[in-house]
């Protein structure tokens, strides 16, 4: 091929020329092993993270919920499926995505599927072509993997990863895997491939062009990068050539440079990325046993055979025992009798049938510590499975120092009550033991002042003493109310009153006490016309007396008094007393509300005791308002009072005709529909309805109420509001969408046990026209039927509904022991005095009490807190009824406990239930 020998040049030329190929061909190799690892791990990495990242999105908690295919269509699957749609959607490489677990028998089944529109499986499905490794690294998984290479199963061949997904209380529930498919594997390998054979031409072109035109030069250049290969093939990525002179070898070294860079730089950030991860686990780790090491409450887990697994440092120094002491023991060992005898067979009913009272509620029992001793504790105890093993954690808090400081607490309480009970019996004698003595003296006195041979110095003597008499009469007053509103004895009858009116009543007393300080009176409603407020109109107009009588006797001669109303605050009225005298300082502020305390006045000619505007801010905060003033010295004062304004609905019920408009028991005329579920108020309106002369229809529900209206004609309907099956807001709302339709207006009047505010317009919104409260008094309803029955004229008294009561049955101890509950003044106040008709309702009483307890205690067994609930509230409304108010008191706090959901008060109020109606 050659003519002679080749020069050494020639020669050297050609050998390093095939240096120079043969080292082209390496470094694409090399590039080509590199860029493929890089890219493989790249690959593995992107997909892990993603797994990782897509796994922390699931909710475990709520993903140990779906057990069951049928879940399928519930709102848990959905959310968790409709989350993993998203997830996938915002990655158009990923093929599948879904959530896996591992069952009893090692099978990996499937959960939720997210791979929409590609749905694959569904929940509950085995996953049989899985890989042979898969399942016991699925029971194993602590952090995210990713498949080594592509594997084949009955979808396809794909490219994987897995991650776990935790509970809250960090155990596993399930793994999320993703898949790619093979060929976007593939096609990243195509590439390179491509890439690498683009990089090893250029190689080869560069070899040539440099064994052309630098043989001379090779030999040094082609050994630094022969030795750069082999020192980065040994694993030194951080190697560097020495760059050559501006020329294509110095761009080739660069070049390679550049490559080992590249290289070095992407295996930095892998483990990078590995450290960070590596950290984010240890760290949650370490703050998982920071948690559990110091937490206050006791940590105890047990699993399905009540084998003791973890203890944490505050159950050891609640119990006394250390950790190893208890580490595989039986957790009854830290319960007292009878826990410790039944704890075992509990939990095996519990594991076969599933009917428990403790799971998931905060509970109180008792514990033993290592020396034997019991005390009390709250309980809280939730169930977890992990890897199909079931698992109890129990948070367990010492309550010895609660349950102490709570007993001081109603110690306290019986304490003060008894206090109030004395303080009121007192004050009841020291009324009666004054009052007796200061009668005498007044009514002589006042006789004495009208004695015809008595002189004008002794008649004068006379009148100071009856003044005398008459201030220190205020005086007891005043102290007895005060001690009635601070022990809560005193009496409020609130309701509707008109305040124009009680401000007229007050100028009218007013008027002389101006006259005599010669002081003159203002006042002005046009910011109060036709204003009602919440109050006891009694009480209201002591009020408002005793701020003019202040504002008169603390004014200046020829002074003046201003009464104005202004507006307030939302649903709130206020009336202002304005006067003109010397004003209040703001130190002595600080004092006016105390008692006996007149400021420097005592010393003063002006009458008083320095109670009065006490007993006035009391009354007013007892009425619900406040009471309040501005003030300026030299200027005068302004005290005024804010009231609740009353609801429409209790304004309409106040401005019915009073009762002396129509006898309280005249013979009405009418056809009356009753709705009414409870049997005892079935019989008392019965009763009242007899007695009235109107003919009754009495159903059970709103239901049966609908049915009776739409089939006959009735002139009023009354009804309850609380109903099972139809409420009266329902059938009042029906009846008037079926009137808008047909014609007519039927009058319907609620009959309500419940007088909290808003119920007035709850009752008008919902179609009513009027209201009575439970227990409903027969002057009342004759009152409230007198409104709205169509008297016909000429009409015979219709025939009652029911004959009257039968004979009493005879004394039994249970009867007895039921007329001690009963009030006998409120029984009468609503049956009236005939013994017999009043034993009939006591026995309607005691049949009321026991359905009551059966259906409370019903309830109590099922976890059945709604029908507790009604119960209760329907032997709450018949105690009210016959007077039985510590039996009212009860149901009411059971049905409130019930309606909040809070068990432990509803297993201490249904013990006081039991408690008062033992006897019975």
């Amino acid at each position: 091929m050659f003519a002679g020998p080749l020069t050494i040049r020639a020669r050297f030329s050609l050998y390093l020329i095939a240096v120079s190929v043969f080292t082209s061909v390496a470094l694409s190799a090399a590039y080509y092993v590199v860029e493929k690892h890089i890219d493989a791990e790249k690959l593995r990495g992107y997909l892990t993270s993603f797994a990782a990242t897509a796994a922390l999105q699931v909710d475990g908690d709520l993903h140990s919920r779906l057990t069951e295919p049928s879940q399928q269509s519930g709102a848990d699957y959905h959310r968790i499926r409709d989350r993993l749609r998203a997830i996938m959607q915002a990655n158009p490489k990923l093929h599948f995505i879904y959530t896996m677990r591992v069952n009893a028998a090692g099978q990996i089944i499937f959960v939720v599927d997210g791979s929409d529109p590609k749905d694959i499986s569904n929940l509950g499905d085995v996953y049989d072509s899985a890989p042979a490794f898969l399942p016991a690294a699925l029971r194993t998984i602590k952090a995210p993997f990713s498949d080594q290479a592509p594997y084949t199963d009955k979808w396809g061949e794909f490219m994987s990863a897995y991650a776990p997904i935790y509970r809250s209380d960090g155990s596993l529930e399930a793994v999320l895997g993703i898949d790619m498919t093979a060929e976007d594997v593939t096609a990243s390998e195509d590439l390179l491939v491509y890439s690498t054979v683009a990089v090893l031409t250029a190689s080869l072109l560069l070899a040539l062009l440099l064994g052309r035109y630098m043989g001379r030069r090779l030999l040094a250049p082609v050994t630094n990068l022969k030795n750069a290969a082999e020192k980065i093939r040994s694993g030194n990525l951080g190697y560097r050539i020495e760059e050559a002179e501006n020329d294509e070898l110095g761009s080739v070294i660069q070049v390679f440079n550049d490559m080992t860079s590249k290289i070095q730089d992407t295996s930095l950030l892998l483990e990078e990325q590995v450290r960070a991860r590596t950290a984010a686990l240890e760290e949650s780790e370490a703050k998982n046993r920071s948690i559990l090491q110091t937490v206050a409450d006791a940590i105890v887990t047990i699993d399905g055979q009540g084998i003791i697994e973890s203890f944490n440092p505050a159950a050891e120094q609640i119990f006394g025992y250390a950790r190893a002491e208890v580490i595989g023991r039986n957790v009854s060992l830290l319960m007292p009798e009878p826990y410790h005898s039944t704890h075992d067979d509990s939990l095996r009913n519990y594991l076969q049938f599933g009917t428990t009272h403790v799971l998931g509620r905060v509970r109180e029992f008792n514990g033993r510590r290592k020396d034997g001793e019991t005390f009390p504790i709250e309980i809280s105890i939730t169930r977890t499975n992990i890897s199909n093993k079931v698992l109890f954690t129990g948070v367990i808090r010492d309550i010895t120092e609660r349950q102490r400081h709570d007993s001081e607490l109603e110690a306290a309480k019986v304490d003060a009550e008894q206090a109030n009970k004395a303080k009121s019996g007192f004050m009841s004698s020291m009324s009666h033991e004054l009052r007796t003595p200061l009668n005498a003296i007044m009514g002589f006195a006042q006789l004495f002042e009208y004695a015809a041979d008595l002189s004008e110095v002794h008649r004068d003597t006379a009148r100071k003493i009856y003044s005398g008499g008459k201030h220190l009469l205020g005086l007891i007053d005043d102290i007895i109310d005060l001690g009635r509103v601070d022990s809560g004895h005193l009496a409020l009858q609130i309701g509707p009153v008109s305040l124009p009116e009680v401000i007229e009543s007050c100028h009218t007393l007013a008027v002389p006490v101006a006259g005599k300080y010669r002081v003159t009176l203002h006042f002005e409603l046009s910011g109060c016309d036709d204003a009602w407020v919440s109050a006891d109109p009694l009480r209201l107009k002591q009020v408002l007396l005793n701020l003019l009588s202040n504002a008169i006797k603390y004014n200046r001669e020829q002074g003046a008094v201003h009464v104005y109303c202004s507006p307030a605050a939302a649903g709130r009225i206020r009336v202002n007393v304005r006067d003109t005298g010397n004003g209040i300082s703001a130190q002595q502020q600080t004092q006016l509300f105390q008692p006996f305390n007149r400021m420097g006045k005592e010393r003063s000619n002006i009458e008083g005791t320095g109670i009065g505007l006490v007993l006035t801010k009391r009354l007013v905060e007892s009425m619900g308002g406040q009471l309040g003033l501005v003030s300026t010295v030299g200027e005068g004062t302004t005290f005024w009072v804010e009231l609740p304004h009353c609801p429409p609905g209790a304004v309409r019920a106040a401005a019915r005709p009073a009762a002396g408009a129509v006898a309280p028991l005249s013979r009405l005329s009418g056809t009356v529909l009753v709705a009414e579920d409870n049997l005892l108020n079935q019989q008392l309106i019965s009763h009242q309805m007899n007695t009235l002369g109107c003919e009754a229809e009495i159903v059970a529900n709103g239901k049966q109420a609908l049915q009776a209206w739409q089939a006959g004609h009735y002139d009023v309907i009354l009804t309850d509001c609380n109903m099972p099956e139809m409420d009266g807001y329902t059938l009042a709302a029906a009846i008037r969408d079926i009137e808008r339709t047909q014609g007519g207006h039927v009058p319907i009047v609620a009959i309500t046990a419940n007088a909290l505010s808003g119920e007035a317009e709850r009752c008008l919104a919902s179609g009513m026209d009027d209201y009575l409260a439970k227990p409903i008094d027969i002057q009342q309803l004759g009152s409230v039927l007198a409104r709205w029955l169509s008297q016909a004229s000429g009409a015979a008294p219709a025939a009652a509904v029911s004959a009257a009561p039968p004979a009493p049955p005879a004394e039994t101890p249970v009867a007895n022991a039921a007329e001690q509950l009963v009030d006998q003044a409120t029984l009468q106040e609503f049956v009236g005095d005939d013994p017999a008709t009043q034993r009939h309702f006591i026995e309607l009483f005691l049949q009321t009490v026991r359905e009551c307890i059966d259906g409370i205690h019903q309830g109590h067994s099922s976890d059945d807190s709604q029908q507790m609930a009604s119960a209760a509230h329907q032997l709450k409304s018949a105690a009210r009824l016959v007077g039985a108010a510590e039996l009212a008191e009860i149901c009411q706090a059971l049905e409130t406990a019930c309606k909040e959901g809070i068990w432990q008060q509803i297993d201490g109020q249904i013990a006081a239930l039991e408690g008062l109606l033992k006897p019975l």
